[in-house]
């Protein structure tokens, strides 16, 4: 007999600003320029379960319970991805985002060592 356990999903990091962004980068914890936290539209969801505290490393239950819910609301699941599996993650597709979202992101790909390249230099050399 399969244990219910009570869970919360908190939602997380809606909205990301660029030196935030540019930490998670050199820490490994994501991989692209053009994330849509930047713009708002990705959030990442943190399962909290009473008496366990915070966990975001339960990807079969993330697979079962979350991965399917957030399909059926017609957004992106980070848990799909073939390369890179982020669970927690939810996204708008690229044919559902704003045009001022789109824009952005075309930005931000344009303009890489404007917005990141200093940001990563500084925090090395704060690290160091």
């Amino acid at each position: 007999v399969e244990k219910k356990r009570a869970c919360v999903i908190v939602p997380w990091d809606a909205g990301r600003v660029l030196e935030r962004h540019a930490e998670l980068m050199l820490r490994g914890t994501t991989r692209t320029v053009t994330s849509r936290h930047l713009i708002g539209c990705a959030l990442d969801l943190v399962l909290y379960v009473p008496g366990c505290g915070p966990s975001d490393k339960e990807p079969n239950w993330w697979a079962r319970e979350v991965g399917g819910a957030i399909r059926a609301c017609g957004l992106a699941w980070g848990g799909d991805w073939a390369t890179f599996k982020d669970y927690p993650h939810a996204e708008m597709k690229v044919a559902a985002l704003p045009a001022a979202g789109a824009a952005a992101l075309a930005e931000l790909r344009r303009d890489y060592a404007r917005y990141f390249k200093p940001l990563k230099i500084e925090l090395e050399q704060q690290a160091a």
